[in-house]
């Protein structure tokens, strides 16, 4: 899904939430181009993308049913709701330098002050 985070117009907005980008389509609303998102429906059949068998490009190579782009570890977990995507034993948000002092794999006092979606702490980090 590198193609994602590419500007393919260099209109300055990723193909991800560029609503130039050819083929985009959104029909969860989100502005966010479903073709590239695991939860997103992009034949709008009502089969999210990571379990949709008609989803372009599908792989399952350990035939769990989750398309192994959106589930690094194959653990039948996407990527997006595990909390270790890569089954390292380090939590993610420890990777991205979180803070998670109660060890439950979520990053402690989380806010969003622009809305974004990404918590503050991480938002700002340059990490990557």
């Amino acid at each position: 899904m590198a193609a994602a985070f590419q500007d393919a117009n260099s209109n300055g907005i990723i193909n991800a939430y560029d609503p130039t980008y050819p083929g985009f389509v959104d029909n969860n609303n989100d502005y966010i181009n479903d073709n590239f998102q695991a939860d997103g429906d992009s034949d709008n059949d009502g089969i999210l993308n990571y379990l949709d068998t008609t989803f372009p490009g599908r792989v399952d190579s350990n035939g769990d049913g989750v398309d192994d782009r959106f589930d690094t570890d194959r653990d039948g977990r996407i990527n997006m709701l595990d909390l270790d995507s890569e089954n390292d034993g380090v939590p993610d948000v420890v990777e991205v330098y979180g803070v998670d002092v109660n060890g439950n794999g979520q990053i402690d006092n989380f806010s969003d002050a622009d809305g974004d979606g990404l918590t503050d702490q991480a938002a700002g980090c340059q990490c990557c």
